[in-house]
């Protein structure tokens, strides 16, 4: 999308196969995208390009350390650049996957400790068996970590996710507890 309004656009992801596709994808419509692989735990390979904006869609849940993730953020930020980042609700991870009714409402069954982790498994489209881990960050680390990071928080939003697994009724009774997402638009105010 940010390519489409003619700007220079990198994009960054671990994930070779997801590269691949952004560069395939850029070149077929006619953008010039620069594709990175890399962590986002370790962003050193674009250290000191001073970027004007950084958008992350919803990922910290895939790392277990936030701190360590706006402190690299950080660091590719011109002074004053934006940031804006999705994650998911810490009280919407802490449900279960089945989200069975209690009768009152969804039981809460992780911890809510910031950097907790678990193994989820999930079907592909393949039928094969995958694993994913994913680690829950609390408030504390997902708004106040920013704080720490040397960002100053411009707006905060919560948003219900669109199209979930288990039927658009279960999970929009679901989200009428728990909203799935947290958006946080964020300026660079000082040096990591």
């Amino acid at each position: 999308m940010l390519a489409s309004l003619e700007c220079r656009v990198t994009s960054v992801d671990l994930c070779p196969e997801q590269i691949g596709l952004d560069a395939s994808v850029a070149t077929a419509l006619g953008y010039d995208l620069e594709c990175v692989e890399a962590d986002m735990l370790d962003l050193s390979m674009l250290h000191g390009r001073d970027f004007d904006l950084v958008y992350q869609a919803v990922s910290s849940c895939y790392v277990p350390d936030v701190h360590r993730l706006y402190t690299e953020v950080a660091k590719v930020l011109r002074p004053n650049g934006c940031y804006m980042a999705e994650h998911w609700s810490p009280v919407h991870m802490q449900l279960s996957d089945d989200r069975p009714w209690t009768g009152r409402g969804y039981e809460l069954v992780i911890p809510y400790v910031s950097g907790y982790g678990w193994v989820s498994r999930h079907s592909t489209v393949d039928g094969q068996s995958a694993e994913c881990v994913h680690y829950l960050h609390t408030h504390t680390a997902l708004i106040g970590g920013l704080c720490d990071a040397g960002f100053s928080i411009r707006h905060f939003a919560e948003r219900k996710a669109g199209g979930q697994p288990g039927g658009p009724q279960i999970e929009e009774q679901v989200q009428t507890f728990a909203p799935a997402f947290l958006s946080l638009y964020a300026q660079k105010i000082s040096a990591p």
